[in-house]
């Protein structure tokens, strides 16, 4: 795969205007097989990329002795490959740790679930080429197959917590650099494993000039870089120490300067990760609904997910039909090669954070020869992703949407010979897009790539190179022979080949071809599977009920805290999402981590720790962040932001809503939105929990036009025709006041559509004994609402045989209007004095209801 290329000068600079001119040094020379790198005057210089991959692309991911085979069983295979996993890891393994690969027989295997590689020394692997598949059945959002540790009791994943050495950083270190100068060396120690912090201060936000997004008032945007939201984390082992020199195994893909930032290196506990796991062989499909909705996404959303590992592989992986990525690798995954995979054939909305094929949060990550169709972001990088990362031989074809890195100040990536057809190949600064995004380039190269149209920008403080370009060319970054391929063929490969020798470079990027040729003839059913456990029932002690006119948990009164959830904002940036607290219906695609998409578990965890009893749950104010500006304007595409709050109603996968995606389905319901209430109602039931459970939320239709602009009930985001203004009556042509309307159940469509809501909550959370059914969030509206209401609940717990606990939340004169007559009146369990109390002074605020009234 190298050419034999490597004797040729990089052309110089093609933007010399003029023969005279003197022209810059070309950033690599290759001569006699020795790449030559020309330093800027700080000594910032093109990184090595060869630290990429597997062993740090010393080593190609090895072939590993299967111990178990498995056939289909024609029904759900999840529990049995998860099995055989599970006992494989618990096995000792050899002397280097390997445990044995479960190969699967050729054939279709149903996974419900996910598979969790969590152990040391595993391989999943299917058998001949194309013969395997893993058919990823259900509507449950979730990936496929995860590897990487199993999480902890308390909820989160193990990681590396900082020891409390630490010592300063105390001299400039320039890009590609293989090492820093400290304070204190003598701290520090030969084959420690370190981070090299780097705080993002308000002098090096300004210095990169990210603190200039348009502002009325002077004093900063909400889109404005924050200090401490952007900062930069390299972990690395020492390798060398020289008087004050440490020195690294891998380099440092951002300068650090000391005059914009106090940088530091700290010494950090070993992080639990899981080390030579590898996926490989397999076909993997999941399966969508497209019958019912052509755009479906409640089906599984990534193919392979790896974090919390080191020295791991994907390889030989076609996937299918998946919304999100074939494969996603988190921040905590190390070393890792993803080689000779396929994204195919994807099903999801045409919008944002979907379609990421290839995509990485990881460092010293390597995609080798991996190829995507109808994908949006192939081949992206997220926020913050410390380099080096490569993408390497790849290619894209009718993509939506460009390939480069797409979160805030990505550093040292490489593309070498990537093709990208349908879109561009992009290092820039992306402005506002995502909450201020920004600067997404720092430092990155272009190499020998194809694109319909290359920007290459050059961020202050930083640089990013494109060499050997094809396609039409933006930016001021620095170019070298665009149109022009170059020699060496591969950066990559040159570079590795100048560190490992050519001969082991050549067959680290060659393909496994044995992979296609298993046998797998003595394929047998692993035996002997553990029966699965019934789901526990939740004990009398623990269920909620009125005893005497009080709410009680068992035979005690249900004292405690209430948590209350984000219902807008949000950011994905990890310094910032811990502001925002848990939430049971925030998702965030390829994050099932702690403030991104919770897992409900971690949540019971955290209200039990903290002396919560109830958590009070409604709908997000709307899905996408971009709304978070309050303006009312169509949005001219689907690239949404998240995080996203999802709503209950199931988009139609037809026509084009406001915020960009399809219209919304109001007789069809957003399953996963409802698991998860369910999901928190089991564990409820379980724990000696509350969950509050507001049906509407009144926030929609009052008050700022905003609210209203992406509700699922506006005619213009529905497929439904629910009978209000369109286009919308904005009083000052900002405020909407639809209540009214919104509550009137004598519309016949409303109506229907009230009643086959308030019906599927209760079939989705009526089973369970601790909840508490409430009408509405800052409900202020009619007497007659509440009626219907109840009418209604009244109807399904006839019908079903089952009373649910009813909270009758509202203002004074609708509750004593309810109140006074028996029939509604034995309907309510709980009385909430949430809208009107007296005051210091002695009177009653008393707000009317039905009055268009917000409840602040």
């Amino acid at each position: 795969m190298i050419s034999n290329r490597l004797s040729i000068v990089l052309v110089l600079s093609c933007f010399t205007t003029s023969l005279a001119a003197e022209r810059p040094l070309p950033a690599i020379v290759a001569t006699n097989n020795v790449l030559t790198y020309n330093a800027a005057a700080n000594g910032d210089r093109v990184p090595d990329f060869s630290y990429c991959g597997y062993w740090a692309g010393a080593q190609s991911p090895p072939w590993v002795e299967t111990r178990v085979t498995l056939a289909p069983s024609g029904g759900d295979d999840t529990q049995q490959i998860q099995d055989a996993i599970d006992r494989l890891a618990a096995t000792a393994g050899d002397q280097r740790d390997w445990r044995g690969a479960v190969q699967l027989a050729p054939g279709q295997f149903q996974v419900s679930g996910s598979l969790q590689l969590h152990g040391e020394g595993i391989v999943l692997r299917g058998s001949g080429s194309g013969s395997t598949t893993i058919i990823a059945t259900g509507h449950t959002r979730r990936t496929l197959i995860v590897v990487g540790v199993k999480k902890l009791p308390n909820g989160t994943s193990q990681s590396a917590d900082k020891h409390p050495v630490v010592t300063r950083i105390c001299e400039y270190v320039p890009v590609g650099a293989m090492s820093v100068k400290v304070e204190q060396p003598a701290l520090l120690s030969l084959g420690q494993r370190v981070r090299i912090e780097h705080p993002s201060t308000p002098e090096w936000i300004e210095a990169v000039g990210m603190n200039t997004f348009p502002s009325d008032d002077g004093k900063g945007s909400w889109l404005d870089w924050k200090p401490g939201s952007i900062d930069q984390n390299w972990e690395r082992t020492i390798v060398a120490i020289d008087g004050n020199e440490i020195k690294l195994d891998a380099p440092i893909t951002s300068s650090i300067d000391p005059k914009l930032t106090s940088a530091s290196v700290n010494v950090i506990a070993g992080e639990a990760r899981a080390k030579n796991v590898g996926v490989e062989n397999l076909t993997l499909i999941s399966l969508a609904n497209t019958e019912q909705n052509p755009k479906d996404e409640e089906h599984a959303w990534d193919a392979v997910q790896l974090n919390h590992v080191e020295d791991a592989w994907v390889r030989s992986v076609t996937c299918r039909q998946f919304v999100g990525s074939a494969v996603h690798v988190g921040a905590k995954a190390f070393r890792v090669t993803i080689a000779d995979c396929k994204s195919l054939d994807p099903i999801s909305e045409d919008a944002g954070w979907r379609r990421h094929s290839f995509y990485t949060l990881g460092q010293q990550i390597l995609f080798l020869r991996c190829e995507a169709v109808n994908g949006r972001h192939d081949f992206a990088v997220g926020p913050l992703t410390p380099g080096p990362n490569a993408f390497v031989y790849c290619s894209s074809k009718q993509a939506a949407r460009f390939s480069g890195p797409i979160g805030s100040w990505a550093s040292g990536v490489l593309y070498d010979n990537v093709e990208i057809d349908g879109a561009g190949l992009s290092l820039t600064n992306r402005e506002t897009v995502a909450q201020g995004t920004g600067w997404a380039a720092a430092n990155c190269v272009l190499w020998n790539c194809v694109a319909p149209v290359i920007t290459c920008r050059k961020p202050p403080t930083a640089n990013n190179w494109a060499f050997g370009v094809w396609g039409e060319f933006a930016g001021d970054g620095t170019w070298h022979e665009m149109n022009s391929f170059i020699s060496p063929d591969s950066l990559y490969g040159a570079q590795l080949a100048a560190r490992i020798g050519t001969e082991p470079a050549k067959r680290a990027l060659q393909a496994k071809e044995w992979l296609k040729e298993l046998s797998s003839s003595n394929a047998t059913p692993y035996l002997n599977r553990p029966a699965i456990e019934a789901a526990s029932k939740p004990a009398e002690s623990n269920r909620l009920s009125v005893i005497d006119g009080r709410l009680a948990i068992g035979d005690r009164l249900a004292v405690g805290k209430r948590l209350k959830q984000s219902w807008w904002r949000g950011s994905v940036l990890p310094a910032k999402v811990a502001e925002f607290g848990p939430s049971l219906t925030r998702y965030v695609p390829g994050r099932g981590e702690r403030y991104y998409t919770d897992e409900i578990s971690d949540v019971v965890r955290q209200m039990k720790a903290n002396g919560h009893v109830a958590l009070e749950h409604h709908w997000g104010l709307w899905y996408d962040r971009r709304r978070d500006d309050h303006q009312l304007l169509r949005r001219i595409d689907g690239d949404a932001w998240p995080p996203f709050y999802e709503l209950p109603w199931a988009r139609s996968g037809m026509g084009q809503a406001w915020d960009g995606l399809s219209r919304y389905d109001l007789t069809r319901f957003n399953s996963w939105y409802f698991d998860r209430l369910s999901a928190f109602a089991e564990q409820a039931d379980m724990n000696g929990l509350v969950l509050m459970h507001y049906m509407y939320f009144q926030h929609n239709i009052l008050e700022a036009g905003a609210h209203w602009a992406d509700f699922p009930w506006r005619p213009a985001n529905c497929i439904q025709d629910t009978g209000f203004s369109e286009p919308p009556t904005y009083e000052n042509r900002k405020r909407v006041f639809m209540a009214d309307d919104f509550y009137d159940v004598a519309h016949p469509v409303r109506r229907d559509l009230h009643t086959a809501y308030i019906r599927h909550c209760l079939d989705t959370l009526g089973q369970h004994s601790n909840v508490l059914f409430v009408l509405g969030e800052e409900f202020t509206g009619p007497t007659h609402f509440v009626r219907f209401w109840l009418d209604t609940i009244r109807s399904w717990q006839v019908e079903k045989g089952r009373d649910v606990l009813v909270v009758l939340s509202a203002t004074r004169d609708v509750q004593t209007a309810v109140l006074a007559d028996p029939t509604y009146a034995s309907l309510v369990d709980v009385i909430d004095l949430k809208y009107w109390w007296y005051t210091k002074d002695g009177s009653v605020y008393d707000p009317p209801g039905g009055n268009n009234l917000a409840p602040r």
